[in-house]
């Protein structure tokens, strides 16, 4: 498989992650305050956190007031990072 093959995982940063599920990129900052979001779970790039686009998925249901993501947000992400994984 050379270079032009390899696919990259599908990733969303702070503002990608608060379109999921309708909120503002500063309430996902307070998710990360508040302990219900890390940065264990991110990569780094360039200073900014990307989380990868399963985990973004599964995080809402999982919380305490569960949160279903916004699917069509979910199926742009892929379309625009196609191909990936």
């Amino acid at each position: 498989m050379d270079a032009s093959e390899k696919r990259r995982p599908f990733l969303a940063g702070v503002q990608d992650f608060a379109a999921v599920y309708g909120v503002r990129g500063p309430q996902v900052s307070q998710w990360v305050t508040r302990g219900a979001l890390t940065y264990e779970h991110a990569v780094i790039v360039s200073g900014s956190p990307y989380w990868l686009l399963s985990y973004v998925k599964e995080f809402g249901p999982a919380r305490a007031r569960p949160k279903e993501p916004i699917e069509s947000v979910l199926n742009e992400l892929v379309e625009q990072q196609s191909p990936g994984w």
